[in-house]
């Protein structure tokens, strides 16, 4: 058995050599002994065999029990890092555009206090109105991410943005009448939103981002904003003037040097499979477009960047 269960060629021929020489004794001193001295041979033998392959098959079982673990350990803190670089994207999502627009309407309302107090009132109302907004969502996301989030809020795993139907168009509808309060003049061109909820986000998000920038970038202009639900995509075209001082838009707004916000929004875009490009426009102000595929069954790669889109 011991032999056997060793393995080795040198323990095996032994073991045969063993069996051979006692089989051959047994014949010739007591012939009928000899199947009884055979079965004493071959039965720890084959015990031996059957113990030896069951060992090996409980070390292969446990070298590819480590194998799935590290597999495992590595998908964990893949999705880990995935999640966290989203929940800094909602964040940077919703804390700048409040910021952007309560900074903006600050100065103005500090501006106008001694001359035009009761625009100066105005301002001071849409600084306190985006506040309550953004605490809003941040309350939100705060419930998305300890898992306590309210049905039908609107909140899902992706964020505090509105999901799709009549909340996601009237959020929409809300975010241009707050940049409309900021001094921006918003031409809105919006059809029938995607009922996709992971698409609308985004088509959502693409459009807070472009707005929020307008405000900050080119005060006093006027955007021209355009979402198209197609057969098979989404087009959201946010351009503008460039405002009361095109000239000195700062060197963020130019294509290739964009920060974190679109940045974060060309990552979102291209995970749909979708594209997005930003740059100045060729008479004047800064254009963004976005194309979102609509979701199939099948998830659709990531599209392939051109020059001209945002890029990290």
């Amino acid at each position: 058995w011991s032999a056997v269960a060793r393995g080795g060629r040198t323990a095996w021929v032994g073991a045969a050599a063993l069996t051979g020489l006692s089989v051959l004794a047994t014949l010739r001193a007591d012939p009928e002994n000899a199947p009884m001295v055979l079965a004493i041979h071959a039965l720890p033998a084959a015990a031996g065999a059957a113990w030896r392959a069951s060992d090996r098959a409980a070390v292969r079982a446990g070298q590819e029990a480590e194998r799935l673990r590290g597999e495992i350990d590595h998908e964990v803190n893949d999705a880990v890092h995935a999640e966290r670089l989203r929940m800094a994207r909602e964040l940077h999502d919703v804390a700048s555009h409040a910021v952007g627009v309560m900074l903006v309407q600050a100065g103005a309302a500090a501006a106008l206090a001694g001359t035009r107090p009761d625009e100066a009132r105005a301002a001071l109302r849409v600084v306190e109105s985006t506040g309550r907004q953004a605490l809003t969502e941040l309350r939100l996301l705060d419930r998305v991410v300890r898992g306590t989030g309210a049905a039908g809020s609107g909140a899902s795993a992706s964020g505090a943005a509105p999901a799709h139907g009549p909340d996601a168009a009237d959020r929409l509808a809300a975010l241009v009448a707050r940049i409309e309060e900021s001094g921006v003049h918003v031409v809105p061109e919006i059809g029938v939103l995607p009922t996709d909820p992971e698409v609308s986000r985004t088509v959502h998000r693409v459009v807070q981002e472009a707005l929020t920038n307008v405000v900050r970038h080119a005060p006093g202009s006027t955007v021209h904003l355009a979402v198209r639900t197609g057969a098979d995509a989404v087009d959201v075209r946010v351009a503008d003037d460039g405002g009361r001082d095109d000239a000195a838009a700062p060197p963020s707004r130019a294509a290739g040097g964009a920060g974190f916000g679109l940045v974060g929004l060309a990552e979102r875009v291209r995970a749909h499979g979708g594209r997005i490009v930003a740059g100045p426009a060729p008479a004047g102000g800064f254009v963004v477009e976005a194309r979102i595929p609509l979701r199939t069954d099948a998830t659709a790669p990531p599209a392939p960047q051109s020059h001209q889109e945002v890029t990290g």
